[in-house]
């Protein structure tokens, strides 16, 4: 279902729920799901909106994080959307 309603507004609605600043990268803390569901949903952030992301592993579970080639449009794509007070979740 996610694959089907996927888009920017969604995309931050969630990264201001469970997005956390690292660095230059924005990891989405995804823990709650296993590995494969991760990367299904990794591949949907890729084919849905074209971010690329990787799967971090968090005390023995999976977060994703997005790529560093794919911040730009990250923040592109959902900025317009997130709150002033959750800006912070983003690198400068």
């Amino acid at each position: 279902m996610i694959e089907k309603r996927l888009n920017p507004f969604i995309l931050a609605v969630w990264i201001m729920d469970d997005g956390s600043k690292d660095a230059g990268q924005l990891r989405i803390n995804s823990q709650s799901f296993s590995r494969l569901e991760n990367m299904f949903l990794q591949n949907v952030l890729y084919a849905k909106l074209g971010i690329k992301s990787t799967l971090n592993r968090d005390k023995g579970k999976y977060r994703l994080r997005i790529s560093a080639c794919s911040m730009k449009m990250l923040s592109e794509l959902t900025k317009p959307y997130i709150i002033s007070s959750m800006l912070y979740k983003f690198p400068p």
